[in-house]
């Protein structure tokens, strides 16, 4: 139930208009896909992430994008995932080279 509640809530997200403005719009996403993420739906937290990035380029969310395909890759051990973790890992890194997160 609560996986069709979640992917309900995300397509209903992202079918809406865009009455907010960027950053409010980025933060809607960011929330449906750290919900996703803390009930297992990577591939729905990757989306939302992704689409918070493409509103915001907040470099914080390349690392939460990696994150989303590094769980996703325990969960399927599917090397592709594993693959587009490194990748954006790497990018937040560039992006972000001392920020909160680089350590990790």
């Amino acid at each position: 139930m609560k996986r069709a509640c979640l992917v309900v809530g995300l397509c209903l997200s992202l079918a809406s208009p865009v009455l907010a403005d960027g950053a409010a719009d980025a933060r809607t996403y960011f929330e449906v896909g750290a919900k996703a993420y803390k009930v297992g739906e990577y591939t729905n937290a990757i989306q939302a992430f992704e689409e918070a990035y493409r509103r915001s380029n907040r470099p914080g969310l390349l690392f939460s994008i990696a994150q989303a395909h590094r769980m996703e890759y325990f969960a399927r051990n599917d090397p592709a995932r594993l693959r587009d973790a490194v990748r954006y890992y790497q990018t937040y890194l560039a992006a972000e080279p001392k920020g909160k997160r680089a350590a990790e």
